[in-house]
């Protein structure tokens, strides 16, 4: 029997020998050895041992045997029986409960021993029990290394083991209330007891299927608070327990909220405490120290968890951080009270390095401004002025707390700074911010819309509109309007205030010298009265007075930050339209006259590809045009033709969009949605009814102001008329008829409703009055021929359009009006009377009555006199035939552009026709069989047909429109005439006629497209209006469309005048400039231009003073790097160089430092990639050693300084460090490179931090040379030196062997001359044998070894002639070689000439 038992400091202790003689277990081997059949008997034996006799656990073999077992559970929960498991939790729970019953009725100090054993041995089995069965979710982290190959523990372990921990839990709760002092008598009790129930109750709320159970959770804490109340000192321990467990356990923290707080709901239930005290065997100071440590416990473990925040160094992204934001928001959401008294110790945290505690902080202040500063108790009228003056102190520390928060709002984190606008945002929603407030919250709201960051500009948006809703309230909804007041009547307001503010002042300086006047003694209350009331409306003055200031302050700043708003209706972010359409949307409601701009400005993202931009878009002219709800169809149609009657061309395009956007939508959305929304973007027939009453109000009027609405309501109509086909009934279409037979008779018609009506036609493909509609549109068209009206040109060109799209043979319509026109200027006679009289004009249709819509009635007119008489006194008939002649010119010029895409779409339909008959010859063949098909083959088969019939069609495009005898090349020479007229006389240009040069020109360029003959002789002219400085600026941009056509048609041709398009980019006139940038930018993304250095050119234009045309070059850029990344890259290190070499461009642009720092800055983000940072940091190095130019040095670090690095690219820059040492001597480049240093040290990465000391290190000692450079200095010096010498001995060889040659040669010419003369051969074998030794001669100068070879063997004639030549060969070979490396030699001498 044991008789000495102590709670061990740990459960695996209990197996080390001690000193102490404390108790040891023994025998785990024979346990672990045994089967399970062997353990569950000797479970049952000890079961009914214990049972017999409960004090029998104190025997070492029987408490050994159950230590071990739930040993081998903790260390393999998966692989145990689970029965087994069971078994041994019986056996504990069950006798464990009989030694705490049995503790109530113990008597006599032997028994007390003997029990006090007995329960501390089944208590330490029973904790080490729960603590070995507990089953927690393990950390993400560590998934991969402990669950990985190993079984999950099964869900029947997990039930059935978690019911006997919650038995084993609630027994603990019952062994608190047992007298502990008359248990261990005069002992002390053991130090770890306490400690076991702390650990294991905290332990057991990681395990979420022991929580399931009912009231487990407020088991565990009541055990937590007993050992409080019992054992006062356990308390620290158990807050530095709770504060390591907020750190470590990842879902621990909702409980130990719950824990905390209800430490302070059990304070306030007095009656259930004392029922729980009476409980506890504890004297009265035991309980008065235990209840206010129990009700400190959790304002100290909040103090304490804070403290120890400040104090540890963690990972700003680690579990412990975010652990410790979660459990300190859902404090203070419980009990903001505790927080707003100890706020000084939570302010500290604004500090820490950890933005989530940052963000923490900045939660808790407001959750302190809304639920304790700003809320008042009713108190009793006793009381009122201690709540007066408490509500004071709330409104200082309200004000306190709000100016932390603004400076929060400029926090070094963006996530920090967001999480305080949304704060605010929070605030503000509650009408929690006091007015004197609301201004610098409004600046600091329009600071933020600048950030960087994409959500903070979000959330600061959002605090805008917020702001602007709470000034609603204040300015307008107090004085029931609707509105805000504009400028001009604040102005009118603060005007007619101070008016009145100075006469309440006179007022008052009257009453009060009355007052001074003794005689006055009896009035004397009545004049203080009046005072009072004086000074009461001066007060009011000055009120007013502050608050219109304020209001005037207000507008101000919208109006300061409205163009950063139009700049965020473009960003690439999806959050920032949307956010800034909503925005402008309630200030355009509430009378903000600068948000009308942003109304206008924003219609253009109705092309937008991201889908919820575009939905917005549609939402926002919705709510303020189109809701039929709240404008009625009356009032939708008004709106609709006011915004196209103030629409440009760019708004009419976006305005057209809109209204196909609109009617596509039930066509477009889910079926799911379709009841739901189906109503929701619609615009019914009734507006469209009230549309087109607008346009024949409008008709009928025929004046300056219906003009405009009668255009606007024709284009609606047309635009809607696409989808629905309903607009345009029968009756219409009659009355559209009869319109255009009034503009006939008139003096002048309305060229952009003939227009329209032109666009309708050539969309109607059904209607049965189109012959009407062409005839009636060309006789308009022949009758004002030379109108000074230039709006007859659309009208034309439409008119052409729709001839050629609905009349299946155009050409003789137009031969008609060309000739007609031809006739009118040659003739020059008025057409009025003669289209009046005999051209027979078309009957009016009969009108449809069944459709129940009115058609337009038209009075009659009569026939005017004509029409041009008055012109033609006014003006010379000069001038009247030049515009009839530009006017025909121009309709010859659209004639042979639109013949020549008639017969472009005759060639694709031969398309269409070949493919149809190649399928159908594919089906015949496949029945006749192979013969056919080869028979086919010989013959060509529908490839011949159709290339033959494609090659008549290209001959008639060449030869046939405007060459040759055909009628529009009569009018070539004429065009022809007028631009060599404009060459020669450009001096004289202010004296033409402007009008007719652009037509001239333009039908010049037309005539281009269709021959390439024609545009090949007058792409000179060409080029040469165009770089003219007289020709004007509409000239050029038409020559500058022009030339993107004949590009695309005619590439070979116009490629060599490409340099020339690019000089236009710094035309003095602004339309010249951005028309060249979307015409380059239209060629470029297309492939049909290259572009190299050329993009020095287009960076300049980055610091061009029109904002318009900055936005095409960054949209340019943009869309270059979408369509291939590599392109930029590519183009970079050209661009840096041609812009450092000099002060200009090759076209004459002048460069500036600046203008290429905001070109890199703009260049620079579109490589993204890690790959292109690191191979140009390496090609920028090299620059520094390659170039002498200290320009492209500075241009190279400064785009070093705007690229991003990773580990690779920092290792480059410190590998070519020696390549820009000796450059860190600039100030310009060192400040670079010192930005580099600057944002590398702001990367979050640890493991590059030994690199970036380097690099430091590297940069602050730029002036010392290294060991290693010295060295290779000298090593260069040795060997030159090296070199010197060997070419001075080798000048002294060279020379002896010279001499040793020529001598060598005297020898060999006597013996020649011996041998001559002895020799009886003929005379061509000496003449043979001279030139052999000859050039042995040669050979023996050159190399003296061949010819000692050659005199040490004699061998014969020929074998010897023959040795020579090939050692004569061999020798001259021998001899370039040297005289390269001679040369070579001579280069590195001049190179370290150079060096010295």
């Amino acid at each position: 029997m044991t008789e000495f038992f102590i709670f061990p400091f740990s459960f695996s202790e209990i197996r080390e020998q001690s000193s102490d003689s404390r108790y040891t277990v023994v025998g785990g081997n024979f346990v672990k050895g045994q089967e399970e059949k062997q353990i569950k008997r000797t479970l049952n034996e000890l079961d009914r041992a214990i049972y017999e006799d409960i004090h029998i656990i104190n025997e070492s073999d029987r408490f050994d045997y159950l230590y071990w077992i739930i040993t081998m559970m903790e260390e393999s929960k998966e692989k145990m029986n689970v029965e087994i498991l069971v078994k041994v939790g019986d056996i504990i729970h069950t006798h464990f409960q009989r030694i705490i019953k049995m503790l109530d009725d113990v008597d006599g100090e032997d028994q007390i021993n003997q029990h006090r054993i007995s329960f501390k041995m089944l208590a330490f089995l029973a904790f080490y029990y729960l603590n070995a069965s507990c089953v927690k979710k393990p950390k993400k982290a560590l998934i991969s290394n402990e669950i990985r190959g190993k079984k999950e523990v099964s869900n029947e372990y997990i039930e059935k083991i978690a019911e006997k921990q919650a038995i084993l839990l609630r027994l603990f709760e019952e062994s608190l209330l047992i007298n502990f002092k008359t248990l261990w008598q005069r002992r002390d009790i053991d130090s770890q007891f306490f400690k076991y129930y702390y650990e294991t109750s905290l332990k057991m709320l990681e395990s979420k299927q022991l929580l399931k159970q009912q009231n487990i959770k407020e088991t565990i804490f009541n055990i937590l608070k007993k050992v409080i109340f019992i054992n006062s000192d356990s308390l620290s321990t158990i807050q530095f327990k709770l504060i390591n467990l907020i750190y470590e356990e990842e879902n621990i923290v909702e409980y130990i909220c719950d824990f905390l707080l209800s430490t302070q709901n059990q304070n306030s239930n007095n009656a259930s405490q004392d029922e729980f005290l009476i409980l506890l065997n504890i004297s009265e100071d035991q309980r008065d120290n235990g209840e206010k440590n129990y009700f400190q416990l959790c304002t100290d473990t909040l103090i304490r968890l804070v403290n120890y925040a400040n104090q540890t160094n963690v990972n700003t992204e680690s579990q412990a951080v975010k652990n410790v934001k979660e459990f300190l928001l859902k404090m203070s959401e419980k009990i903001p009270k505790i927080f707003y008294n100890n706020l000084s110790c939570f302010v500290q945290l604004l500090d820490n390095e950890a933005y989530h505690l940052r963000n923490a902080v900045v939660e808790i202040m407001g959750n302190i401004i809304k639920n304790v500063l700003s809320t008042r108790q009713n108190l009793p009228q006793d009381e009122q002025s201690l709540q007066e003056e408490e509500s004071e102190n709330h409104e200082k520390a309200k004000e306190k707390i709000l100016d932390a928060l603004i400076q929060r709002i400029y926090d070094k984190h963006a996530f920090s700074r967001s999480h305080v606008l949304q704060v605010f945002i929070d605030l503000c929603s509650q009408n929690l911010i006091p007015q004197n407030y609301l201004f610098p919250l409004l600046g600091c709201a329009c600071d933020r819309i600048k950030d960087t960051s994409a959500n903070v500009r979000k959330k600061a948006i959002i605090l805008l509109l917020k702001i602007m809703e709470f000034y609603f309230i204040i300015f307008a909804a107090s004085q029931n309007r609707v509105k805000f007041h504009t400028l001009e009547e604040l102005e009118r307001e603060q005007s007619f205030n101070e008016t009145e503010k100075s006469e309440l002042i006179s007022e008052q300086k009257q009453i009060e010298e009355k007052l001074q006047d003794r005689e006055n003694v009896e009035q004397f209350h009545e004049f203080q009265h009046d005072l009072n009331q004086v000074k009461r409306k001066i007060e009011l003055c000055m009120k007013l007075k502050h608050n219109l200031d304020e209001y005037t302050k207000m507008i101000n700043q919208i109006e300061l930050i409205m163009p950063n708003l139009l700049q965020l209706l473009g960003s690439k972010n999806n959050s920032d339209a949307t956010e800034t359409i909503k925005l402008m949307i309630y200030l355009y409601q509430t009378n903000i006259q600068c948000a009308n701009q942003g109304i206008r400005k924003m219609l253009v993202l109705i092309w937008s590809r991201e889908k919820l931009v575009k939905e917005e878009l549609i939402k926002a002219y919705w709510i303020l045009y189109l809701d039929e709800k709240a404008f009625k169809p009356e009032g939708v149609a008004k709106n609709l033709v006011y915004l196209f009657k103030k629409a440009n061309l760019t708004d009419l395009t976006s305005l057209e969009e809109l209204l196909i956007a609109i009617q596509k939508w039930n066509q477009t959305i889910e079926e799911k949605e379709r009841e739901k929304k189906q109503d929701m973007f619609y615009i019914s027939n009734k507006t469209f009814d009230k549309i087109w009453d607008i346009f024949t109000t409008s008709v009928i009027q025929n004046d300056a102001n219906s003009k405009y609405s009668m255009r606007a309501a024709l284009t609606i109509l047309r635009i809607s008329s696409q989808n629905n086909k309903t607009i345009f009934s029968q009756n219409r279409m009659i009355s559209l008829i009869e319109v255009l037979k009034k503009f006939l008779r008139l003096n002048q018609p309305d060229w952009i409703v003939v227009k329209e009506i032109g666009i309708l036609l050539e969309n109607k493909e059904d209607s049965n009055y189109l012959n009407s509609f062409i005839k009636l549109m060309i006789f308009i068209l022949i009758k004002f021929q030379g109108t000074v009206d230039n709006e007859w040109y659309c009208a034309c060109e439409q008119i052409l359009n729709t001839i050629f799209s609905i009349e299946q043979n155009p050409e003789s319509l137009i031969k008609y009006l060309i000739l007609r026109c031809t006739k009118t200027l040659l003739e020059g006679q008025d057409t009025s009377n003669e289209i009046n009289k005999n051209i027979e004009i078309p009957q009016t249709p009969p009108r449809s009555v069944a459709e129940g819509v009115s058609p337009l009635k038209v009075t009659p007119f009569q026939s005017p006199k004509q029409t041009f008489e008055t012109e033609e006194n006014e003006e010379s008939k000069q001038l009247l035939f030049e515009r009839r002649l530009g006017h025909l010119l121009f309709l010859v010029g659209h004639s042979a552009l639109k013949l020549l895409i008639h017969i472009d779409n005759i060639e694709n339909e031969l398309k269409k026709l070949k493919i149809e008959g190649e399928k159908k010859q594919e089906e015949q063949q496949h029945k006749e069989g192979a013969e056919a098909a080869e028979l086919d083959k010989i013959y060509g088969g529908l490839e011949a047909e159709y290339e033959k019939r494609l090659e008549y069609l290209h001959k008639i495009a060449e030869e046939n429109i405007i060459n040759g005898d055909n009628l529009i090349a009569q009018y070539k020479p004429w065009v022809d005439k007028i631009v060599k007229d404009i060459i020669e006389n450009q001096e004289g240009a202010s004296y033409r006629n402007v009008d007719l040069d652009r037509v001239a020109v333009l039908t010049l360029c037309k005539f281009m497209c269709v021959s390439k003959v024609y545009c090949e002789q007058n792409l000179p002219v060409l080029f040469k209006l165009l770089e003219s400085s007289f020709s004007d600026h509409l000239l050029k941009i038409n020559i500058i469309v022009s030339i993107g056509d004949l590009l695309h048609k005619f590439p070979n041709l116009v490629e060599p005048y490409n340099s020339k398009i690019f000089t236009k980019l710094h035309d003095p006139d602004v339309q010249v400039r951005k028309t060249t940038m979307m015409v380059l930018t239209h060629l470029i993304l297309n492939d049909m231009m290259k572009i190299r250095g050329e993009i020095c050119e287009v960076a300049l234009l980055l610091e061009d003073e029109e904002p318009k045309i900055q936005n095409i070059v960054k949209l340019f850029l943009h869309e270059l790097h979408k369509k291939d990344q590599k392109i930029i890259y590519n183009l970079l290190p050209e661009a840096i160089g041609r812009m450092s070499r000099q002060d200009k461009t090759e076209l004459g642009a002048p460069i500036h430092e600046k203008t290429f720092e905001n070109f890199a800055k703009n260049i620079m983000q579109y490589l993204e990639k890690d790959k292109y940072s690191e191979t140009l940091v390496e090609k920028l190095c090299v620059r520094f050693q390659n170039s002498q130019n200290q320009r492209e040095w500075r241009n190279c670090s400064f785009c070093l300084s705007q690229l991003s690095y990773n580990e690779k690219g920092l290792r480059k820059l410190i590998e070519f460090y020696e390549n820009y040492r000796e450059k860190l001597n600039d100030p310009e480049i060192m400040e670079n490179f010192q930005n580099i240093l600057i944002k590398l040290k702001r990367l979050p990465k640890q493991e590059m931090k030994p690199l970036i000391e380097e690099f430091e290190a590297k940069i602050q000692a730029y002036k010392v040379e290294s060991f290693e450079i010295v060295k290779k200095k000298e090593t260069a010096l040795t060997a030159k030196a090296k070199r010197v010498a060997d070419k001075k001995k080798k000048d002294e060889s060279n020379k002896e062997n010279q001499q040793n040659q020529l001598n060598t040669r005297t020898r060999s010419k006597k013996q020649i001359k011996k041998n001559q003369e002895e020799s009886d051969e003929d005379e061509f074998e000496g003449e043979d044998k001279n030139e052999d030794f000859e050039e042995e001669e040669e050979e023996i100068e050159e190399k003296p070894q061949a010819n000692k070879k050659f005199q040490r063997k004699e061998q014969p004639k020929k074998r010897v002639l023959r040795k020579v030549n090939q050692n004569k060969k061999r020798s001259m070979v021998e001899e370039d070689e040297d005289d390269e490396q001679m040369d070579s030699e001579g280069d590195y001498d001049e190179d370290d000439e150079d060096y010295n």
